[in-house]
């Protein structure tokens, strides 16, 4: 697995992350649990799959990042 991301001062510079932190409540830690296991279930039932954004997700979500699961070829 490999984990990249942005920093809040530089949306144009994608970083390499070797650890992620979540600040989050239980609430959003299902929600975002919820959100893999669909991620999961799709890539496994579709060859096709791609990508997922949380965003999308959950759309009416008070988070404030964006987790975007993306597709190990």
């Amino acid at each position: 697995m490999k984990c990249f991301g942005y920093t809040n001062l530089d949306r144009e510079k994608l970083l390499t992350l070797s650890e992620i932190t979540f600040q989050a409540d239980a609430k959003e830690l299902r929600n975002l649990i919820s959100f893999l296991t669909k991620c999961v279930d799709e890539m496994e039932s579709n060859s096709g799959w791609e990508h997922e954004h949380l965003s999308d997700f959950s759309p009416n979500s008070k988070e404030s990042v964006d987790i975007i699961v993306f597709r190990n070829q």
